[in-house]
């Protein structure tokens, strides 16, 4: 969980570093952003989960903020990179 502004890099250019989260659980993505000013640069990003709820290698909430640089991202049973917003209706009427 991200939940300050911080970049994540490889230390070593060219170098293969994989952030990977397999899981039986629902709920749980490999990186869950939930601040601004987040950076994930050259990193390979990788998410497997049988539950079919929210399943993702990378889920933004909210306003969050994220830059994903000559990165790698993948679910092999979901999405890789997710937005989750509250809508917003101004001046809706629903029936």
């Amino acid at each position: 969980m991200l939940d300050k502004a911080i970049r994540l890099t490889s230390a070593h250019a060219g170098a293969a570093v994989v952030l990977e989260h397999v899981t039986s659980s629902p709920y749980e993505a490999t990186l869950e952003v939930l601040a601004d000013g987040v950076q994930v640069a050259g990193l390979t990003v990788r998410h497997a989960s049988p539950s079919i709820a929210n399943n993702y290698a990378v889920y933004v909430r909210g306003a969050a903020q994220v830059q994903l640089t000559a990165c790698d991202v993948s679910s092999s049973t979901g999405s890789a990179v997710v937005r989750a917003c509250t809508p917003v209706s101004e001046g809706a009427r629903g029936q």
